[in-house]
Order: C-alpha cells, then structure tokens, then sequence
C-alpha cells in the first residue's frame, strides 16, 4: 500500500539529497521533483544549483523555474546563462527571458548593471551588445544606460571594462547624444 508523505517532509528530504549528492544524474532529478513536490518554493536553492558544473543540473534548474514568476533575481541567471558552455542550457536561458516581455527584461538588465557584481554587469552587457532589442534599450532608456554602463568602462575587472566600452560604443553608433559626450 502507499503512504502519503506531505510534500513538505518530502521537499525537505530532497533539499539536503540535493546538497549531498555527489551525482550529477541525481542532482539533476532531484532539481526537477523539487519543481513537482513543491511548486513555486524553494528559490535559492534552485538558484544556488546554476553554479553546478553539470549541464543537466543547470538546465533543469530552468525548467524548475518556470513554477516561479519572472523577477530581476531569477532572470538575472537567464542572462547569466546564454553564454553558458551547454547548448541546452542556453536553449533553456533564451525560452526563459524570451517568455517575458520586453520591459521586463529592461528591467533585470538595469538591475544587473547596478549589482557590483561582476558576473552580472557582464552578461547584461554582452546581451546589450550583441542583442538587436531596441525595445528594451528604449525602455530603459538610453540616458539612464550610459550613466550605468559609463562608470563600467573604469572597471578594474577587464571582461567588465570590455564590454562597457562595447556597448557605450554601440549606443553611441545609435546617436546617442548622452553617449557621444561620455566618449569624448
């Protein structure tokens, strides 16, 4: 016969499996129960997972996020993760930011320029560089991206300073006038 265990007790019992497993498989699936057992909680340990070294732990750390309404937190690991070395990860980061509306991955990009953290500031400018949305570039607002991208450029992490001056750049080519005053 089968026992009803309460998703509680049972979400518990995952959490510490989840930080005690040397297994990648099972790390893996005991991140997409966690999605079924108690959908919608448990956060940050989903997110600590996205520091996993393997792929299928990080992937389904997305698919567990889909029970969690879009924020500037979760999205900030989409954007961290589209350049990530796994082509299903990054599948996975792409349907997530892409399943949001534009003035909300404005506002998660604005958030990650403002972090202090490093990874952060660097993935947002890297999707600001090499992304073709200037929707998203107008609801953030080209003024308000120059004054969070400028002091960037000043960095002393050098991947950081690269991609501010990219994309200070870029907004410049735009007209920017705010830009083209920071540049000279």
């Amino acid at each position: 016969s089968c026992v009803e265990c309460p998703s509680a007790a049972v979400a518990e019992l995952l959490l510490r499996q989840l930080k005690a497993d040397s297994s990648a498989f099972v790390r893996a699936t005991i991140v997409k129960s966690l999605a079924t057992v108690a959908p919608g909680q448990h956060l940050d340990a989903l997110l600590a997972v996205f520091d996993d070294q393997d792929d299928r732990v990080r992937s389904n750390a997305f698919e567990a996020l889909e029970q969690h309404p879009p924020s500037a937190e979760t999205l900030s690991y989409a954007f961290r993760h589209l350049h990530d070395p796994s082509a299903r990860v990054r599948g996975n980061a792409r349907d997530r930011l892409d399943a949001c509306e534009p003035a909300v991955r404005a506002a998660t990009v604005e958030h990650m320029l403002s972090t202090g953290r490093a990874d952060f500031q660097v993935a947002a400018l890297l999707y600001l560089e090499r992304s073709d949305e200037d929707a998203m570039i107008d609801a953030i607002g080209t003024g308000r991206l120059v004054e969070l991208v400028a002091p960037l450029c000043e960095v002393l992490n050098s991947n950081c300073r690269f991609h501010a001056m990219a994309v200070r750049k870029r907004l410049a080519a735009q007209g920017a006038a705010a830009a083209q005053t920071v540049i000279a």
